[in-house]
C-alpha cells in the first residue's frame, strides 16, 4: 500500500495549482454557461436537506462556474457567497446571478479567501459593518 505522501505526490499530477485554475477554462466559459445541463430541483432539494440548511440559511460555494447552482439556490431563498478563481467565470456567475440580492460572487479561490471576507460575507447583510 502507497504511503500519503506518495497518494499525495500522485494527486498533485492531476490537480491544477491556484494560479493555473484561474485561467484553465476561461476560453470556453460562455460555451460552458450556455451548454452545461442546470441542476434538478430535487437534486438541489436533497443537498439542502443532507446538508441540514436551514430555510434562508447561507450557502458558500466554493468554484460556483458561472453560477448554475448559485441561481438555482437564490431561487429557493439562500444566501450564497460563491468564490470562483477564473476571471471569464467569475464575471458570468455575476452577469446571471445580478438579479438576486442576497447573491455575493468573489472572483478568489478558497485558499486564498482571507479570513475577514469569510466573516462579512457569510454574516447577515445587515451585519456588513461588523469587523
Amino acid at each position: 500500500m502507497p504511503d500519503s505522501e506518495q497518494i499525495i505526490n500522485w494527486y498533485r499530477t492531476f490537480t491544477p495549482d491556484s494560479e493555473q485554475r484561474k485561467i484553465w477554462y476561461g476560453a470556453v466559459a460562455e460555451t460552458y454557461d450556455r451548454v452545461r445541463p442546470k441542476y434538478a430541483r430535487e437534486f438541489l432539494d436533497r443537498v439542502v436537506e443532507v446538508a441540514e440548511i436551514p430555510i434562508e440559511g447561507n450557502i458558500l460555494e466554493v468554484g460556483c462556474g458561472p453560477g448554475t447552482a448559485t441561481m438555482s439556490l437564490a431561487k429557493m431563498g439562500f444566501s450564497v457567497v460563491g468564490l470562483e478563481p477564473n476571471l471569464a467565470a467569475c464575471t458570468i456567475a455575476r452577469q446571471n446571478s445580478a438579479i438576486y440580492s442576497k447573491v455575493e460572487i468573489i472572483n478568489t479561490n478558497f485558499e486564498e479567501w482571507e479570513p475577514v471576507d469569510r466573516w462579512r460575507s457569510l454574516s447577515p447583510r445587515e451585519n456588513r459593518s461588523m469587523p
